[in-house]
């Protein structure tokens, strides 16, 4: 998941685009201690007459030494050596955060799985409770504030289970986003295979 992201993330990419170009203005700023060789070359054909033609070929060779140049040189390299480091700095750090970000939301999807898990189960254990309250009620062995318990916590208990499955919906959004992918809409999740062949 990290390689996926960090070879998503637009803002990766750019800090190594800014590398990039970083490392030629190094180059180039290296490249201007270095001596320069101009060639030149010249053909010119006369004809004072018509009969006479008068050629001649020219050539040279200059060579020029950045003497006076030197300091400025040395420090467009700094300056730029320095913007590199800043650049490599930043990229660490930044990867760095976005491991941790891919991390913290794969842990908080796992987290929500098992609380819907749970949750699950708790609505089992409450509706069989309410179920033999309710049972109980036409016997006559409970009373009505029993059952409205019953029936009470049978609700909560899948309260729980939609707040866990919007927990797991969240942070599914806020992973997609931290690999770079398009945040995904309101799609119903896959539930957990039901227990005893009853959906739930």
């Amino acid at each position: 998941l990290t390689r996926r992201a960090l070879a998503q993330r637009p803002e990766i990419a750019a800090l190594r685009h800014n590398i990039e170009a970083a490392e030629a203005g190094i180059k180039l700023a290296r490249s201007a201690r270095q001596p320069r060789v101009n060639l030149e070359a010249r053909y010119a054909l006369q004809t004072p007459t018509a009969i006479e033609p008068l050629t001649s070929v020219a050539g040279g060779v200059t060579v020029t030494f950045p003497i006076a140049d030197g300091a400025v040189t040395a420090h467009s390299v700094q300056e730029a050596q320095e913007r590199l480091g800043q650049l490599r700095s930043g990229l660490t750090a930044q990867e760095q955060g976005i491991e941790l970000e891919v991390e913290q939301q794969r842990l908080a999807m796992a987290d929500a799985r098992a609380r819907i898990e749970l949750a699950h189960r708790a609505v089992d254990a409450a509706r069989q409770a309410y179920e033999i309250t309710l049972a109980r009620l036409d016997r006559g062995r409970a009373v009505q504030v029993e059952v409205e318990n019953s029936r009470l916590s049978l609700q909560r208990a899948l309260s729980d289970v939609a707040a866990a499955e919007n927990d797991l919906r969240v942070a599914h959004a806020r992973l997609a986003r931290a690999l770079g992918d398009a945040v995904p809409g309101a799609e119903p999740l896959v539930e957990p295979a039901p227990r005893n062949g009853k959906r739930r």
